[in-house]
């Protein structure tokens, strides 16, 4: 049975599309296994120019001129205080020969075939980080460098309430600096500064302002009169508290309180008169027996 005129077109067309398919596959065959170990035209890394180098010339071009200042320590600073750290303790190095292997990589990938022919720019260099240890040099940088803040505060001098004020406190912004650092590791060498945050008081200078103008001010500014009685008597003093007065600072609040000891000093010769001692008791020998001797309940002031 004879082809009709369009069966005869299609197998022409079906031959020549095979024919091309072909040719295109040995083109591509013979591209990427020939010379897919060389970097493509024009290829930049950080500045240098590996364009046209054999895949390991590459690699040991960028580890004379990239890895060997990679490897310089590196300038910690916050304020005025700094430290040096190498690379190596920080966890960082920079591998030449993954960088070199974006460009060249697998030799079937077509993607980086053509790269041969119209060049593959710039490209990112590799750098390997290990995040502990990078992590545990920024953390110890922390201790060092970090600053506590110092509560506001209100005391009493010579019978006069002072106001002390507070400052705030610096922290390494941890996260933050561990960034910086990496992104600092393959540029010229210069001081890196680390982010820092201001850590704000519990007690502000406006707080403790607060508690000398309503509290510590009105306390002081006339004597106090304290009273007291028992069944021997009753006694009655009239003192200025400037020196058994004090603040202290519980969480964010400034508490006054008053020293028990010193204001039992101060008043124990007018309410002498009004306490009356105890006694514990005690076992005591009679003619060979032991007798109990009771306690006796005493009055006076509590130091609390």
């Amino acid at each position: 049975m004879s082809s009709t005129p369009r069966q005869h077109t299609l197998r022409r067309v079906a031959v020549f599309s095979a024919g091309v398919l072909a040719a295109a596959a040995v083109v591509y065959v013979g591209l990427a296994t020939g010379g897919s170990d060389q970097v493509p035209v024009d290829t930049r890394v950080l500045g240098n120019n590996i364009g046209g180098l054999a895949e390991k010339d590459a690699a040991a071009y960028l580890r004379r001129h990239i890895g060997r200042a990679a490897n310089q320590s590196m300038e910690l600073r916050v304020g005025k205080r700094q430290v040096q750290v190498s690379p190596a303790e920080l966890g960082l190095s920079f591998d030449p020969v993954a960088t070199v292997a974006k460009v060249t990589g697998s030799r079937w990938n077509p993607v980086l075939l053509a790269r041969r022919f119209v060049g593959a720019s710039t490209i990112d260099p590799v750098v390997r980080i290990d995040r502990t240890k990078l992590h545990n040099v920024v953390a110890g940088l922390a201790v060092q460098f970090d600053t506590l803040p110092e509560n506001a505060d209100v005391r009493i001098r010579d019978g006069v309430p002072l106001l002390v004020e507070g400052s705030d406190g610096l922290e390494v912004d941890q996260k933050a600096s561990e960034a910086a650092i990496v992104e600092a590791f393959l540029r010229p060498r210069k001081p890196i500064v680390l982010p820092t945050q201001v850590v704000a008081p519990a007690i502000t200078t406006a707080e403790a302002r607060t508690v000398l103008t309503t509290v510590a001010e009105p306390a002081v500014a006339e004597p106090v009169t304290i009273i007291g009685s028992s069944s021997s008597g009753s006694a009655t003093g009239t003192y200025d508290i400037d020196g058994v007065l004090a603040f202290n600072a519980v969480g964010s609040d400034l508490v006054p309180v008053i020293d028990p000891d010193e204001l039992h000093r101060m008043i124990e010769s007018e309410f002498a008169q009004v306490e009356i001692p105890g006694r514990d008791a005690t076992i005591v020998i009679k003619k060979g027996v032991p007798v109990v001797v009771r306690s006796k309940v005493g009055f006076g002031v509590k130091p609390d």
